[in-house]
């Protein structure tokens, strides 16, 4: 989240090079959490599914292509006065939940 401009912004990144929110905290973001996943593509597709589920839920990007500059992700961006940075933190940590529980290898996963 980025308290200066009001936004939240979610992104997937790899553990190599640069730490998660290093980048974005030099520029005034605040990490709210992370989440491990086995591999980049799965991060991938969860990064999708959240802005996917976002989207139906009417959040559009908050900030333009200019705005986000050199850091780029605008697409990846909303407004907080929209969602409040504990619901969207909940917001993904139900979403992984349920993702988590829907996997075949889950345990306990009712899918044959």
């Amino acid at each position: 989240m980025s308290p200066r401009i009001n936004d939240l912004k979610k992104g997937a990144g790899g553990r190599g090079g640069c730490p998660l929110g290093a980048r974005p905290a030099r520029l005034g973001w605040v990490l709210l959490g992370t989440l491990d996943f086995p591999t980049g593509s799965e991060a991938h597709a969860f990064e999708r599914e959240c802005h996917d589920e976002l989207g139906r839920r009417g959040l559009t990007p908050f900030l333009s292509p200019k705005s986000m500059g050199r850091l780029g992700g605008y697409s990846e961006t909303y407004n907080a006065a929209l969602l409040a940075p504990d619901e969207a933190l909940a917001f993904v940590l139900e979403l992984h939940g349920r993702i988590q529980s829907d996997r075949p290898d889950a345990e306990g996963s009712t899918n044959d």
